[in-house]
């Protein structure tokens, strides 16, 4: 049986599972776990959530999981997500090269580092300066283009509340990002290291939640008391 196959047959036994429990307590919540391009799985099982017309209560995600968990809890679509992540062109995206239209932060001869996108950021107002090395502006710059086409740029205007991890570089604990900029938490909760910069909220540099928590089924329990789980890790092998 092909992966694919076998995540579809999974999907349809735990939602059976949870149909009954979930319709009682209002939906369940999803954990969705990193794992690069491997979280197309994560559309697949929002599909199956659909079908079954079940309704999502929150969202926890971790790196790629945050991606698409901001991103539905933004009013994307299933179709949409998968149109995104097919047309994302991570050589171009982790360029130091920033589009001309985005201003900087202080000055003209300011250096693309300096740069940070101000549409659905500055409204945010929350973004600090990245500090140097691969920054990956031009990965939060598309975060912030894809959250503005839905109309949401911060966490309180979700339609489905909404929880993204990432990991303080100081002190190795896990951060829960659940206010602010949206594209601005999306960013930071895939900050890989040696790859991204860490990236500044709240006077702490976080990095990819993945290394603390990449699957934070203890988070969603404890934001979400009560309602059924489903956890989705597409980190490695099935388990």
């Amino acid at each position: 049986m092909s992966r694919k196959k076998f995540t579809s047959f999974l999907c349809g036994i735990l939602l059976i599972l949870f149909a009954g429990e979930a319709s009682g307590r209002g939906g369940v919540v999803l954990v969705l776990s990193g794992g690069g391009t491997r979280g197309l799985a994560h559309i697949g099982v929002l599909e199956a959530l659909e079908e079954e017309k079940i309704p999502i209560a929150g969202i926890v995600g971790t790196s790629m999981g945050s991606i698409i968990g901001g991103l539905t809890s933004g009013g994307y679509t299933t179709a949409e997500l998968r149109e995104v992540i097919a047309n994302l062109d991570l050589t171009s995206l982790l360029s130091e090269k920033t589009n001309p239209i985005f201003v900087p932060l202080n000055q003209d001869s300011a250096t693309p580092r300096s740069k940070i996108p101000w549409v659905a950021l500055s409204a945010a107002g929350d973004v600090e300066v990245p500090l140097g090395g691969m920054t990956g502006v031009k990965l939060l710059e598309r975060f912030a283009q894809l959250a503005s086409r839905s109309q949401v740029v911060r966490f309180d205007e979700l339609s489905i509340p909404f929880a993204a991890v990432a990991t303080d570089l100081e002190t190795g604990e896990k951060v829960v990002l659940r206010s602010g900029s949206l594209a601005s938490a999306m960013r930071a909760s895939m900050a890989i290291p040696a790859l991204f910069d860490p990236w500044p909220i709240g006077g702490k540099l976080l990095v990819d939640g993945g290394l603390v928590s990449n699957l934070p089924v203890d988070t969603a329990k404890d934001l979400f008391p009560g309602y059924p789980v489903i956890a989705v890790d597409v980190s490695g092998t099935l388990r």
